[in-house]
C-alpha cells in the first residue's frame, strides 16, 4: 500500500519544520513514525494489498472497503472523515495525532487511547473465544462480551450433596453396627473361657492362650511389618514408643498417654457402658476377675459416645444448667414484652387521644416486665452463688455472669422509653377549676358505665402500685451495687407512677384505696 505523493510531502514539510508526526495502525494500535513505515506495516504485517485508488485516504483503506483483508469482513467498520469523525469515547476531533482506531467488534472510530483492548473475532466481528483471532476493540465492547462480568459458573449440588452425606452416615452405621457384633462376639467368648477354665491350677495360663487366640478370630489383625507410624497420631514406632493392635479394628496403633490412642479397658465396664447389646454370658462373674483388653480411641468413640450423650440427656440438669435454662426463658418474655410495649407506644403516638383499653394494656405490659426484669436479676444471683463441679461449668458461670450483666443493662436504660402512663383526654379537668371528685356524686344513682369506669381505674390503680413497688425495690438494689445512672432512670419511672397514682387518687376521691 503506497501513499500518495501529496500526503508524502506533507509529512515531509512537517518533520523539517520539526513537528513530528505519530502514526497508529488501525489493526493492532501500533505506534509508527512516518507515512511509510505505516504502509509497509500494513502491507508485510497484515497482508493488506489495495490498489492504488484506494490509497487516496490513508485511513479509509482499512475501514472503506467491503472486501476480506486477513480473513476478516470489514462492512461494518465505520469510514473516516477527516475534520467530521470524532472519538465515539471521549468525542474529540480525530486527527493524525490522537491515533485514528475502529473497534473491529462494534465498527465505531475511537482515537487511540480508548481502543487498546483485543478479544478473539470471527470473521464477522462476532465473539469467538476457541476459533476466533485477536482483534483490537474498545473498552465497552471488550466488557460485554460473555462472561467477563459474570461471577462464575454455578451448579446446583444440593441432592449430591444429601445423596453422599448419606451414603457417609448409612457407612457409618454399618461400620458402628460391625464393631457392635465384634464386640459381643469377642466378650462373649471371653467370658465362655473364664468360666471354662475357673478353678483349674492353669488357669492364668490357659485363660490368656486362649483369649489370644480368639482375639485373632474377631477380626483381621495388620502385619507389624507393615505398620512403621501409629494409624492414629501418626508417630513413628521406636523403641520406646510400641505397637499395639486394636482388638476391633485390627488396626496397629500406640499407647501413648499423652495422644492416648489405645487403653486397656476392662470388659466389665465395656458390658456395663453398652448393656443395650445382645451380650449371651452373665457379667456376675466378672467382678472379681481383672480382664481387659486393649481398644483403640476411634472403636471407643464410634462404640460409646452416642451411648453416652443419650445417657446424659436423659439425667436431670445440673443446677447451674437449670438456672441457664430459666435465665433463658424469661430473656425471651423480657424481650417479647418491649417490643409490645414499643407497639402500643407507637399507637399512642399517632393518636392525639388513646383509649382507655391501650392505657389498661400498656399497664399491664409494664408490670409484667418489671417483674420479668427482677425475676432475671435474682436468677443471675442464684447463678453466682452455685458453686461449679468442674471447669467448664466454671466458664459457663463467668459467661452467663457476663451476658446477663449487659442484658440487664439495656432492658433497664430502655425502662425510660417505656410509655408515659397519661389519663384519657375526656377525664382531663380544666385547668380553671378544681379536680371534680367522684365521691360528690355518690348520693345519686351510679350508672352502669360509671361503676365500670371505677372498676377500671382501680384496677390500673393496684396496677400502679404493684409497679412502684418493683422499681422501689430495683432502686434499693441499684444503690447497693452504686450504679447511680440506673438510680437515676428508675427514679424518673417512679415518680411518673406516683403522679398517675395521684391523679386517680384524686379522681376517685372516697372510691380509692388510699
Amino acid at each position: 500500500m503506497v501513499a500518495t505523493g501529496e500526503q508524502a510531502s506533507e509529512d515531509f514539510h512537517d518533520s523539517e519544520n520539526g513537528e513530528l508526526s505519530i502514526f497508529n495502525c488501525p489493526v493492532c494500535s501500533k505506534e509508527l513514525s512516518d507515512l511509510r513505515r505505516l504502509n509497509y506495516h500494513l502491507d508485510n504485517d497484515h497482508s493488506f494489498g489495495e490498489p492504488q485508488e484506494l490509497a487516496t485516504h490513508p485511513v479509509n483503506k482499512q475501514v472503506k472497503g467491503r472486501h476480506k483483508r486477513d480473513g476478516f469482513v470489514a462492512g461494518h467498520l465505520k469510514a473516516f472523515e477527516p475534520g467530521i469523525s470524532c472519538c465515539h469515547e471521549c468525542g474529540r476531533l480525530l486527527r493524525k495525532g490522537t491515533g485514528i482506531v475502529n473497534c473491529h467488534k462494534c465498527g465505531e472510530l475511537f482515537c487511540g487511547a480508548h481502543c487498546r483492548n483485543t478479544i478473539k473475532l470471527d470473521s464477522h466481528g462476532r465473539y469467538d473465544p476457541q476459533k476466533g483471532r485477536w482483534y483490537v476493540c474498545c473498552y465497552k465492547c471488550f466488557g460485554a462480551r460473555p462472561g467477563y462480568n459474570d461471577y462464575g459458573s454455578s451448579r446446583e449440588l444440593t441432592e449430591t450433596l444429601k445423596s453422599l452425606r448419606t451414603m457417609k452416615n448409612e457407612d457409618k452405621q454399618l461400620r458402628i453396627i460391625q464393631l457392635e457384633n465384634r464386640l459381643v462376639r469377642l466378650l462373649d467368648g471371653i467370658i465362655a473361657i473364664i468360666r471354662q477354665y475357673k478353678g483349674s491350677l492353669l488357669e492364668g495360663f490357659r485363660v490368656q492362650k486362649d483369649i489370644s487366640k480368639l482375639e485373632r478370630t474377631v477380626t483381621s489383625w495388620r502385619d507389624d511389618n507393615e505398620a512403621t507410624h501409629c494409624n492414629i497420631c501418626n508417630q513413628v514406632f521406636d523403641i520406646t514408643l510400641r505397637r499395639h493392635h486394636c482388638r476391633l479394628c485390627g488396626n496397629i496403633v500406640c499407647d501413648s498417654r499423652s495422644t492416648n490412642c489405645s487403653n486397656q479397658v476392662p470388659i466389665y465396664n465395656l458390658m456395663n457402658a453398652a448393656n443395650d447389646l445382645p451380650f449371651t454370658e452373665a457379667t456376675q462373674e466378672l467382678v472379681s476377675d481383672n480382664v481387659s483388653i486393649r481398644l483403640c480411641s476411634e472403636c471407643i468413640h464410634n462404640l460409646f459416645f452416642q451411648r453416652k450423650f443419650k445417657k446424659e440427656v436423659r439425667q436431670p440438669l445440673s443446677p447451674l444448667l437449670s438456672q441457664c435454662e430459666s435465665i433463658s426463658n424469661t430473656s425471651r418474655v423480657i424481650i417479647q414484652l418491649t417490643a409490645s410495649l414499643g407497639d402500643i407506644e407507637r399507637i399512642k403516638s399517632i393518636s392525639q387521644a388513646p383509649e382507655q383499653f391501650d392505657v389498661n394494656e400498656s399497664n399491664k405490659l409494664r408490670a409484667k416486665l418489671l417483674r420479668a426484669v427482677a425475676s432475671y436479676h435474682q436468677s443471675t444471683k442464684q447463678i453466682s452463688m452455685i458453686k461449679p463441679k468442674n471447669n467448664a461449668e466454671k466458664k459457663i458461670q463467668q459467661s452467663v455472669r457476663m451476658a446477663s450483666s449487659i442484658f440487664i443493662d439495656e432492658k433497664v436504660l430502655q425502662l425510660k422509653s417505656l410509655p408515659c402512663i397519661n389519663p384519657p383526654q375526656i377525664y382531663h379537668a380544666p385547668e380553671s377549676q378544681e379536680v371534680v371528685k367522684l365521691s360528690n356524686f355518690l348520693a345519686d344513682n351510679l350508672s352502669i358505665k360509671e361503676i365500670k369506669e371505677i372498676k377500671q381505674f382501680r384496677e390500673e390503680l393496684m396496677v400502679l402500685k404493684e409497679q412502684a413497688f418493683l422499681v422501689e425495690t430495683m432502686i434499693e438494689n441499684a444503690k447497693k451495687q452504686r450504679n447511680f445512672e440506673e438510680i437515676n432512670i428508675l427514679n424518673g419511672n417512679l415518680q411518673e407512677l406516683e403522679s398517675r397514682m395521684q391523679t386517680i387518687q384524686e379522681y376517685l376521691g372516697d372510691q380509692s384505696f388510699a
